[in-house]
């Protein structure tokens, strides 16, 4: 059999037979694997603890046919920090829930892996309830689904935008009005990340701002993947 080594970032998991697990995972240089785990269920495994949502390994793992089998695992970042609060470990999830629609199984994607990494080790101390719509607009950009942000798509026009279309990630001006209203300080934040901005954006954006850029957002990113994101909560909901 073959073993595989890589970095991941544990997805989820979930129960197989009486002792062991079935591991979704997102690898830095393989993408999406699945494996068992196996005996991680009883309560003296050394693997169990370690393939919680969110934890980033090293791992082993005997190539199979359709599934892998974990050799072993190390534990890299436990991201415990994530889980001290709601609304952090909200954001998390939400995080994890566009790369698991975004990544490949099979395909290697430093880029996302890395963008991701980055955002669990920065948003426990981040506060901005922009950091995961930027999150989601840089994992876009990385994977080719960029907005277009700068011209109308019917004229032309660099001036007088007023509209973006989620269904295809362009801007109207105000003489073809159609499309999500969007306003000049909501169009300059998501231009901004767009633009390696991010840091001033989550400082300089205001709540208002932040809220209608999820939105938009967020309809974006659903319309390009036809998937509904669900652990992604509206600003001001329940």
């Amino acid at each position: 059999m073959t073993l595989l080594r890589d970095q991941a970032i544990v997805i989820r998991s979930w129960k197989l037979g009486e002792a062991d697990r079935i591991v979704s995972l997102f690898s830095r240089e393989h993408g999406k694997l699945r494996a068992v785990a196996k005996g991680s269920r009883r309560l003296k495994s050394r693997v169990g603890a370690r393939i919680e949502p969110l934890v980033v390994l090293n791992i082993q793992l005997w190539l199979g046919r359709d599934l892998h089998v974990i050799s072993q695992v190390e534990t890299i970042e436990s991201n415990f920090e994530l889980r001290r609060d709601l609304t952090v470990i909200q954001r998390a999830m939400s995080i994890l829930e566009l790369v698991d629609r975004l990544a490949h199984d099979d395909h290697e994607d430093p880029p996302l892996y890395d963008a991701t990494i980055r955002a669990f080790r920065s948003l426990a101390s981040s506060n901005s309830p922009l950091f995961v719509p930027a999150f989601y607009l840089r994992a876009m950009q990385l994977e080719g689904f960029q907005p277009s942000l700068d011209r109308c798509r019917d004229c032309g026009a660099t001036e007088g935008i007023t509209g973006f279309d989620v269904r295809s990630g362009d801007v109207i001006c105000r003489d073809h009005p159609s499309g999500l209203d969007v306003s000049p300080g909501v169009l300059s934040a998501m231009r901004g990340v767009l633009g390696g901005r991010t840091s001033q954006v989550l400082a300089e954006t205001s709540p208002q701002d932040a809220a209608r850029v999820e939105t938009l957002v967020v309809g974006f990113c659903e319309s390009m993947i036809e998937r509904r994101l669900r652990a992604i909560r509206p600003m001001g909901g329940n």
